[in-house]
């Protein structure tokens, strides 16, 4: 059955079904967990799922595609500023790590960032 969030609970290859199993054991937990996979393979929707199974479902879950950040922004995205703290800072902002607490940041495409990052 479908929860909402593109999980087939109920069905697939016994691989799938091993996924899933997995997937509801490590929600129990408070854990870092990779999801790997080609590029379609749903890892978006099995990080959303084990979010919604997690003690962290209540707060947000944050995804971000770390392909898309720039290295000149990655301190202000993810620690956030203070308004005025540089050029162009017009308000206060958590950042993602701020935004997630108490949910998850997903971080997408971790291996298409900018190496220096």
């Amino acid at each position: 059955m479908d929860a909402g969030n593109g999980i087939m609970w109920e069905s697939g290859s016994p691989v799938y079904q091993e996924a899933l199993r997995r997937l509801l054991v490590y929600a129990r937990h408070e854990l870092t967990v990779v999801l790997e996979g080609e590029t379609g393979t749903g890892k978006e929707l099995f990080a959303q799922a084990l979010h919604e199974k997690s003690g962290r479902a209540r707060g947000p879950l944050i995804p971000v595609n770390m392909a898309g950040v720039p290295s000149t922004l990655f301190e202000s995205l993810f620690f956030g500023h203070r308004k005025g703290a540089f050029t162009g800072a017009q308000e206060t902002r958590d950042g993602f790590f701020g935004s997630a607490d108490g949910g998850t940041l997903f971080l997408d495409e971790f291996n298409s960032m900018d190496p220096d990052l």
